[in-house]
């Protein structure tokens, strides 16, 4: 069984936390969905709070979280979690980023992320795939995901391949050697909390942004194909 540590770079807003829980209880739930076909032993490490494992080469894959923080900005805690990722990469142990951790990671590889002035992306996105790896089955055309994000990745690190993109996000999801798989949306997220959380968010986003994300809400997307590519990736040996 593969040990795969969340690393936690945010925290839930304080009025959806005791409905929804924290971002880690999301990827718990999104993945234990699977549990019968890829058996994990999940451990979560709150690194927005000064939590990390002793050393990188104590699990087999992290998977890095969303966060209200940019990448760009100057907080305590992110020195020491862009040091920890370079540690997992130098022990080949898989890394999965979303959002915040997709943006992270191209930047601890060298890539740009900056606040698009695309505005907010939020709602469901539709993304063209153009490339096919192993762990992707079933091999699809295009994907469906939530997704809730102003900042994006605008340059690849050297050598990280796109994997999917959209008109509004032209870098959605790229691999980085055998070790490294990010996806600029949210595929934990359920249809339930995006409702609320859109909602809350509402003022931040405007009526007209916050009004049409609600509305494609009502169309199916496939967190569940994306789960199985994810764990089919972090359980994949290399």
């Amino acid at each position: 069984m593969k040990r795969i540590a969340i690393l936690e770079t945010g925290h839930n807003h304080a009025d959806l936390e005791p409905r929804f829980g924290r971002f880690s209880d999301a990827f718990r739930t999104w993945l234990a969905r699977h549990a019968e076909e890829f058996p994990v032993e999940l451990s979560v490490y709150w690194v927005e709070g000064g939590q990390f494992p002793a050393d990188a080469a104590d699990h087999d894959g992290y998977i890095v979280t969303g966060s209200a923080a940019g990448v760009y900005e100057d907080h305590a805690w992110l020195e020491p979690t862009r040091a920890f990722l370079r540690a997992a990469l130098a022990a080949e142990r898989k890394l999965l980023g979303v959002c915040f951790g997709h943006q992270l990671l191209a930047q601890v590889l060298g890539g740009k992320v900056v606040k698009s002035d695309k505005g907010w992306g939020i709602g469901r996105h539709t993304y063209a795939l153009h490339r096919e790896r192993a762990w992707m089955a079933p091999q699809l055309g295009e994907i469906a995901l939530l997704a809730c994000h102003q900042d994006q990745v605008v340059e690849l690190p050297a050598g990280a391949e796109v994997l999917a993109s959209s008109a509004f996000c032209e870098y959605a999801m790229y691999a980085f050697g055998d070790n490294v798989l990010t996806v600029q949306a949210h595929p934990e997220f359920s249809v339930e909390y995006a409702t609320a959380l859109y909602e809350h968010r509402r003022a931040r986003f405007g009526d007209e942004v916050a009004d049409r994300a609600l509305a494609s809400l009502t169309q199916p997307t496939q967190e569940d194909v994306f789960a199985r590519w994810a764990l089919r990736f972090l359980c994949a040996r290399t």
